[in-house]
């Protein structure tokens, strides 16, 4: 038994994520999947520079609101994706285990998330603004951030490793390479769909 998986599945992805499904834990999965959400929308918000429409406030609290949601629904495609693109590999998982076995992959960018907070506190709106004076006037503030950047790379990295674990795992999978394409493949029939859809979209609608 293990005593708290969010910290075993750092070093032990594939025996953690096993426990876990054994262990039923859906209400930590779903809450896991919620703060990736609301993680997402707040990155979007902030790569689109939307505080140039929108306060801080207003662009938090649609996070919490569109978070969740946005998670459930990119989890529950992503897995059915893997389910898909895993058969080819030889895959044997559900939709609901390669669900979990996402969530759980994805801890170290939840904990990306709740870097947010710290960094509100630090950087304030200028976070959500295509133009910085107050930041790009305090010489140590870029060089923070950059150290933020690269902690929230180093996670995402981090992820990368356990999904190809998690999912291997679940999957039936001995290599974790296998695990890894399973996972590359979903992404690219993803990616597939998607650009085939906006194809389809152009085609209706005629040049804007």
């Amino acid at each position: 038994m293990l005593e708290n998986p969010f910290l075993h599945i750092w070093l032990t992805p594939r025996k953690t994520i096993h426990w876990v499904l054994q262990s039923h834990f859906r209400r930590e999965t779903t809450l896991l999947i919620c703060i990736l959400g609301i993680g997402n929308v707040i990155a979007r918000a902030a790569a689109e520079s939307l505080g140039d429409q929108a306060s801080v406030t207003a662009i938090l609290i649609a996070s919490l609101l569109v978070g969740p949601l946005a998670g459930l629904l990119t989890i529950w495609l992503w897995g059915t994706a893997l389910r898909v693109t895993g058969k080819w590999l030889g895959g044997v998982a559900d939709g609901k285990s390669l669900r979990t076995a996402l969530a759980w992959g994805l801890v170290p960018s939840a904990v990306a998330t709740l870097l947010w907070i710290p960094k509100l506190l630090i950087f304030g709106p200028e976070l959500f603004l295509s133009e910085t004076p107050w930041l790009n006037s305090h010489p140590m503030l870029p060089s923070l951030q950059a150290i933020f950047e690269g902690v929230e790379f180093l996670l995402w990295l981090e992820s990368l490793i356990l999904l190809s674990n998690t999912i291997a795992e679940v999957q039936g999978y001995s290599s974790v390479w296998r695990g890894f394409g399973n996972l590359m493949l979903a992404l690219l029939l993803l990616l597939i769909i998607i650009l085939g859809l906006v194809g389809i979209v152009m085609f209706w609608t005629g040049p804007l």
